[in-house]
């Protein structure tokens, strides 16, 4: 018998601050709406993107962290833009 050893594989260093924070994203075509799109992605492990480029796949409670300033501006051009 021998005996192997595993390697837990190195990852990056993340962003702390992207993933203490609440992030929005925005709902994809297909789907119903947002929260059905954010429900489908926690149940399934499915990856999401943020108004602000951050991505990851939800599992935290959103109400626990401030919300991201950098999607909060880009979901207010967006708001600007379609009420033009």
């Amino acid at each position: 018998m021998s005996a192997d050893t595993l390697e837990r594989p190195q990852l990056a260093p993340t962003d702390h601050d992207s993933t203490t924070r609440t992030h929005i994203v925005s709902c994809p075509d297909d789907k119903e709406s947002t929260e059905a799109w954010l429900t489908e992605a926690r149940v399934f492990g499915l990856e999401v993107t943020a108004l602000c480029g951050h991505k990851w796949i939800p599992q935290r409670d959103p109400q626990r962290f401030p919300v991201c300033q950098a999607c909060l501006d880009a979901a207010q051009i967006i708001i600007t833009e379609e009420s033009a």
